[in-house]
């Protein structure tokens, strides 16, 4: 063999050979090499708004009117308000009915509405029946909400007196609570 041919032989020998290591080092490499991580953050959000539940309440009664209506007659059984409110939700107990300008309501038989027909109370937020008569502008309570079921507050109620010549039979009144609420 000439040198050239020798040459030739080798050339093709050592490129084949750079070759070989070239794709044993890229291979040897890829294998080796670890998979690159991104990271960037998930947020979850919620809140909580501020709800309370319909109100409810103890019926507030009186026992049998002694039609001689000398002397102011206290209920027998007092109204017990109750309410669920979100926790730490403020809340508001107003009526929502009008009161007469003496700041009563009455109870009446249902019928056309005489004042023999008639029976005139008082809604009062201390059991003493005393001090400011509630009505639709002066609130019953405030307070905030715990969450839960709770007696919020209790409505005490009294006849005035003097109110004679009624008819007999069953007098009755349903009012309004309001519930006022925010955040």
């Amino acid at each position: 063999m000439n040198s050239k041919s020798n040459l030739n032989i080798k050339a093709k020998t050592t490129s084949a050979l750079t070759f070989l290591v070239a794709t044993i080092m890229i291979c040897q490499s890829t294998a080796n090499a670890a998979a690159t991580t991104s990271n960037n953050d998930l947020v979850i959000t919620t809140s909580v708004g501020s709800v309370c539940s319909v109100l409810s309440s103890t019926n507030l009664t009186f026992a049998v009117y002694d039609n001689i209506g000398a002397t102011d007659q206290a209920e027998t059984s007092p109204a017990v308000i109750s309410s669920t409110c979100s926790t730490g939700t403020t809340f508001q107990v107003s009526l929502n009915d009008t009161s007469s300008a003496q700041n009563e309501y009455y109870m009446s038989t249902g019928g056309n509405g005489g004042t023999a027909q008639r029976i005139n109370f008082k809604l009062f937020a201390t059991s003493a029946r005393n001090g400011t008569a509630v009505t639709k502008d002066i609130q019953i309570v405030s307070a905030t909400g715990t969450g839960s079921s709770a007696n919020i507050a209790t409505l005490w109620g009294k006849i005035t007196a003097l109110q004679t010549g009624k008819d007999s039979g069953d007098y009755t009144k349903t009012l309004t609570l309001n519930i006022i609420y925010g955040s």
